[in-house]
């Protein structure tokens, strides 16, 4: 979804009425900008001129409906909730129905002020300037997190989902088995993850989506906790499990909290505060399940794309990231199994396709391309499509060869050479997994999954950090 910042007089007048009323007359509309941040709820920077100058506001608009998450309203009683108990979030001044054609007809905003900080989460943990920042973040999430969790949700209780822990694996997977896909790796991780349902203490208010990229920061503190749309009542402990999910690391893996923080400093600080022990174990769980629930909704993001007609870049491409998420849930359940010998001789297998140049020279002319007028979100957008094609690029060149590799070795592991029909050997996986009759508990199971993944993921996106920590430290 992008929202149109290009707004006929009529909806400009539209929008300016509806503000009017919550900030003290009738203003101009100076500037109108749209953030690249958020799939299904977008963020726009409103300039707005007065005889007292330039004031500037957050307008997050809810332009498209989603099963998956909270409408707006919901997530500002929730921000008004957190902000009561000295939780950091943006202040909601009101909400709004608009009708604006360019936005998809009538949508909800929320109008914010405006507030200063770094929310890009590959700057947070790699840029110098927030260097002291990032040695106390983890830390000050721990805190934050524990405040989230006190909160008195009375107030909000009958608009919240709520799950206990076995509901919400099983939901999951439900989700999976609609779309009626054959992903062994998922199979096998929703078995893991029903015979170690951890015992859950409490129950409280989950924010759902607490993750580097959803956080606000300036050089010193924790700014604002963003995007209130997955909020549910359930295990605490979610929310630190997701935390830490190596999606949100930005490259820096062994930066287990977020890429910016040790998960001893998270957890001391969030015991100090909620008077909470954390059980490693469990917090592990959350850390499997928070891979297994994103290489999921994924899949589903994309699946919403193809059956709403509607046009877009991201969306197509978020269902190639379900194997980032694949390969963490196994380095978190079967670490250090893949033969990382017999990958590096497969590289060789792979064969130029004839088109490639064409490809590349189409993918270098969108890296090159930098017009002077070009809007954050165009580059962003633009970023996009240069990435799709690198994984059409890839997917013409590998896409033969991998299917013959994991052909080979799946047969070997289910001892059925007749068979050579890779969807075919793949469903008789599942069935053997889903009996019982094999798990994760086999080495063999263990390195054929790591092994299709990686294949995959070199398709998909080879530069993850993920893939790189498969292949590390490997003697085989």
């Amino acid at each position: 979804m992008i929202l149109s910042t290009m707004l006929s007089h009529d909806s400009e007048l539209t929008l300016l009425d509806a503000l009017a009323p919550h900030i003290g007359g009738v203003p101009n509309l100076h500037a109108l900008s749209e953030l690249t941040t958020g799939a299904s709820k977008r963020t726009l920077k409103l300039e707005l001129s007065a005889a007292s100058g330039i004031q500037v506001f957050a307008l997050r608009v809810g332009a498209v409906e989603s099963s998956l998450t909270l409408p707006l309203r919901d997530e500002a009683a929730l921000m008004t909730l957190a902000a009561a108990a000295e939780v950091p979030v943006p202040t909601v001044i009101c909400d709004l129905t608009l009708d604006i054609p360019e936005w998809g007809g009538l949508v909800t905003a929320l109008l914010m002020p405006w507030l200063s900080g770094e929310t890009r989460g590959h700057r947070i943990v790699s840029d110098p300037s927030f260097a002291e920042l990032r040695g106390s973040l983890a830390a000050q999430c721990g805190d934050v997190l524990a405040r989230i969790h006190a909160l008195d949700t009375a107030q909000v209780e009958d608009r919240l989902p709520q799950y206990d822990t076995a509901q919400l694996v099983e939901e999951t997977f439900a989700r999976f088995s609609a779309l009626k896909l054959t992903v062994p790796t998922i199979e096998a991780a929703v078995q893991w993850l029903r015979e170690r349902i951890p015992t859950q203490s409490s129950t409280t208010l989950v924010h759902g989506d607490f993750r580097n990229g959803n956080l606000m920061v300036d050089k010193t503190q924790l700014v604002a906790v963003l995007d209130w749309e997955l909020a549910s009542l359930g295990d605490p402990l979610r929310d630190l499990g997701w935390l830490c999910v190596n999606s949100w690391r930005f490259g820096q893996a062994r930066q287990v909290v977020g890429g910016f923080g040790d998960v001893e400093d998270l957890i001391q600080a969030y015991e100090a505060r909620s008077g909470r022990s954390i059980d490693r174990d469990a917090l592990r769980f959350w850390q499997v399940f928070g891979s297994f629930w994103w290489s999921i909704t994924t899949l589903l993001m994309t699946a919403e794309w193809e059956h709403s007609g509607r046009e877009g870049l991201e969306r197509p491409v978020i269902g190639r990231r379900s194997t980032e998420a694949q390969i963490d849930m196994l380095n978190l359940i079967c670490p250090g199994v893949a033969n990382t010998v017999l990958l590096e001789q497969e590289q060789a297998a792979y064969p130029p396709y004839a088109a490639e140049p064409l490809i590349s020279s189409v993918r270098s002319y969108l890296k090159a391309l930098k017009p002077e007028s070009e809007s954050p979100q165009a580059r962003f957008q633009r970023g996009i499509a240069n990435n799709a094609l690198g994984i059409v690029q890839r997917e013409l060149e590998r896409a033969v060869v991998n299917t013959q590799l994991n052909s080979r070795e799946v047969q070997a592991l289910l001892g059925d050479f007749e068979q050579s029909e890779l969807t075919l050997l793949e469903q008789d996986l599942i069935k053997r997994i889903r009996d019982g009759s094999l798990s994760f508990a086999d080495p063999e199971v263990c390195r054929y999954l790591t092994h299709s993944v990686i294949r995959q993921l070199g398709i998909d996106q080879p530069h993850y950090s993920g893939l790189q920590t498969a292949l590390a430290d490997n003697p085989q």
